[in-house]
């Protein structure tokens, strides 16, 4: 049955982002379609990147809440430790940008490595980036099927939709915008959800209570480590690095981003932990859905309808747009494209991510095998950043280390600390000076 309160709230969010979209639409130039003009502030910078949580990570922290209790925010500590490390970095990477005007680290490594680096930079991005818009369209839509009472079908293709409106219609523009309004609905409703959605009167003190479970050491290393790495590899980081203003508001919206993504994670673990007090016998990675399925007040539902339109929307779009950015790399190299083929570039990308979505949707388990692929790219990142490695070595190590990922997943090895041998390639670029430029 079509719930109509979740409904209306869902179709009001979708019309205030494409109204976004319909104000940029003016905006035609590559810089300012893919770029926003180079000139995003310090409150837009760190919005876009604190909304990078999504649905995903909704679903994903909620399993946490009930597997480690607040010790799941593991991995949120190894992304604030890559914010800090990338804060430091930021003067290098953002070194020259007048001479090469890049958009992503892919142009990064084609100017200071070569471009054999980059293609095989961008073909792994493209994977990773393009498998995160699915898990979004995934997810989101199993989410607002479950709130609204639509098929799956419809809401897969209704999210998919109102994304490529307002990014045909303003491209970059509309990401950073629509991310400030994401970031703030974000906390306050996270803040409305916890003080207003209270199971059985439970208190503070009862969660913290039942939220003792101690993290093995080796699970607490992986998870750090794959949120280091989901900074230092993170396509949508770079980016948004190169858009700002100034090295300083990179700077800043860096750490200050880090520190929030930390606090979000705190309450959306609480969020879990109140779940569990409600359905404590609930499998873990479907605790969300199965809350959702529960019966809800009207005020839970439509703060809940607004929570999740946020979450879907705030990375689907960043994804979708990177993904058509790295098709146009892939296929143009740094031509310079006209209106028409960048809003082409959007609509194939995401029709193919939406069909994908109604035929692979079981892919929330692929998740973290997704970070695996940032972390490779992450480590080349680090080692020219620091003046170490060449093309060859770099190119034929993110090859290597995608054989042995994709060798320990067939093996159903791909848990515990054997994906690190997928760095060892990686590493031999540390051994090696890169050529002044």
């Amino acid at each position: 049955m079509v719930k109509i309160e979740s409904l209306v709230f869902v179709a009001i969010f979708s019309l205030i982002f494409i109204f976004i979209g319909f104000y940029y639409r003016h905006r035609k130039r590559p810089e300012e379609f893919f770029m926003a003009g180079r000139k995003a502030g310090l409150l837009r910078v760190v919005s876009s990147i604190v909304t990078l949580l999504g649905a995903g990570e909704i679903v994903t922290l909620t399993a946490f809440a009930y597997i480690y209790g607040y010790y799941g925010i593991s991995v949120f500590i190894g992304v604030l430790a890559g914010c800090l490390f990338m804060c430091f970095l930021v003067p290098r990477i953002r070194a020259n940008i007048n001479d090469y005007k890049p958009y992503l680290h892919t142009d990064y490594l084609r100017r200071f490595l070569g471009v054999g680096s980059e293609k095989i930079s961008i073909i792994l991005s493209l994977i990773a980036v393009t498998s995160l818009l699915m898990i979004q369209l995934v997810v989101g839509g199993s989410l607002i099927s479950t709130l609204t009472g639509l098929s799956y079908t419809y809401s897969v293709m209704i999210i998919g939709l109102v994304i490529a409106i307002y990014l045909m219609l303003g491209g970059f523009n509309s990401v950073l915008t629509t991310s400030t309004i994401q970031a703030l609905s974000l906390t306050v409703l996270l803040i409305l959800l916890l003080i207003f959605y209270n199971p059985s009167g439970v208190t503070l003190t009862q969660l913290i209570a039942n939220a003792q479970n101690i993290i093995p050491p080796l699970d607490f290393l992986m998870l750090f480590i794959l949120g280091f790495f989901a900074i230092m590899g993170g396509t949508d980081v770079y980016q948004l690095i190169y858009s700002a203003n100034s090295d300083k508001v990179a700077k800043k919206s860096i750490m200050i981003a880090g520190f929030a993504f930390l606090i979000l994670t705190i309450l959306m673990v609480t969020l879990g932990l109140k779940i569990h007090a409600q359905l404590p016998t609930a499998d873990p990675n479907n605790a969300f859905i199965e809350f959702l399925s529960s019966n809800l007040p009207t005020t839970i539902s439509v703060f809940l309808s607004l929570l999740i339109m946020t979450s879907i929307f705030s990375v689907a779009d960043t994804e979708l747009f990177l993904s058509s950015m790295l098709v146009g790399r892939l296929i143009f190299g740094r031509s310079e494209l006209n209106k028409k083929i960048r809003q082409s570039l959007i609509c194939i990308v995401i029709v193919l991510g939406v069909i994908l979505s109604l035929y692979f949707n079981s892919l929330v388990d692929i998740y973290f095998a997704l970070l695996y692929v940032f972390m490779i790219i992450g480590s080349v990142m680090i080692a020219r950043l620091f003046g170490r490695g060449n093309d060859i070595v770099a190119s034929i190590s993110m090859i290597l280390s995608l054989v042995i990922l994709i060798f320990l997943a067939l093996t159903g090895k791909l848990v515990g600390l054997y994906p690190l041998i997928s760095l060892i390639p990686p590493a031999l670029n540390f051994f090696l000076p890169t050529k002044k430029v």
